[in-house]
């Protein structure tokens, strides 16, 4: 490999034991006028690339596919029924599962986009109904194959430049071209990209996912009998609620940076899970660059 923007790509994913194929190199690869020997520093085996002397990794890519085929089947079950709640515009997989890298015992994690002014409610009754279900993490005393709701996003809000930890923030930009759009029934996600449009800036040839039919979920018309669980009047007592109720770390991290974030266009539940910092020092580690 002679081009440094691939190889950038190629570190980073090393730090998730994710080999890259051909076209996820080129889909995939970094901007950057730095200068990093790249010489004798990668391989290629299988259709895969990685770093050198870690050819080790393509088989646990490969265990984590079979097991993020698993994850990504029972998240379109949970997002059938997610869907019904009329105010839920968009649902996406996210985190490692959305680029099908989940471990066995990773939870399933969902990214969701909501009507204007109806951000409290819709997480609210999400939530009620997934613990109704006992699908939360740690309702039946595991996390894996819970399902997961820690980012809200509001349609009259879908730029996310801001909530960079860091500029460039490596984490962020991969995530959201990382985004799985189960349900999308009114193009919201291509909505959501186009709005980004700062992630070009550092992923130039980035190509947003175009998911195969047999994983998308389709809009239902029983929606129409919950229309009464999103009246306006529900979203300013639920918020409210929510808050009342929340554990008192996240209300103290609550808008002191980009881990936590609570408002009416944004609900981001990260707190030390957050671990974009940590991420982007080891990108620069492996890369041999000191900032």
């Amino acid at each position: 490999m002679d081009d440094l923007s691939q190889f950038k790509a190629l570190t980073y994913f090393d730090i998730f034991l994710f080999p890259l194929t051909d076209s996820e190199l080129k889909n995939w690869q970094w901007t950057s006028n730095s200068g990093v020997n790249i010489v004798n520093r990668s391989e290629k085996l299988g259709g895969f690339n990685f770093l050198s002397g870690r050819n080790k990794i393509i088989l646990e890519r490969q265990a984590r596919y079979v097991n993020s085929v698993v994850k990504l089947g029972r998240a379109r079950m949970v997002i059938k029924i997610l869907r019904l709640l009329p105010s839920v515009k968009m649902i996406a997989v996210c985190n490692s599962l959305g680029y099908l890298n989940a471990k066995e015992s990773s939870d399933i994690d969902l990214f969701i986009l909501t009507s204007p002014g109806k951000i409290w409610l819709t997480r609210f009754w999400l939530q009620s109904l997934l613990k109704l279900l006992h699908l939360r993490p740690y309702d039946r005393g595991r996390k894996k194959d819970s399902i997961c709701l820690t980012f809200f996003l509001s349609t009259d809000c879908l730029n996310v430049e801001s909530l960079q930890v860091s500029r460039p923030d490596v984490y962020l930009t991969y995530w959201l071209s990382q985004l799985l759009p189960i349900y999308n029934p009114e193009g919201w996600y291509e909505k959501f990209i186009k709005n980004n449009h700062w992630v070009e800036e550092y992923l130039s040839k980035y190509q947003a996912v175009k998911l195969a039919p047999a994983w998308r979920v389709a809009p239902t018309s029983w929606s129409y009998f919950f229309y009464i669980f999103i009246f306006w009047w529900w979203e300013p007592i639920l918020k409210k609620i929510q808050i009342k109720i929340m554990p008192p770390d996240l209300r103290q991290l609550a808008n002191q940076d980009t881990r936590v974030i609570l408002n009416d266009q944004i609900l981001k539940f990260h707190g030390r899970e957050d671990k974009r910092q940590e991420y982007s020092k080891l990108w620069q580690e492996k890369l041999g660059q000191k900032n």
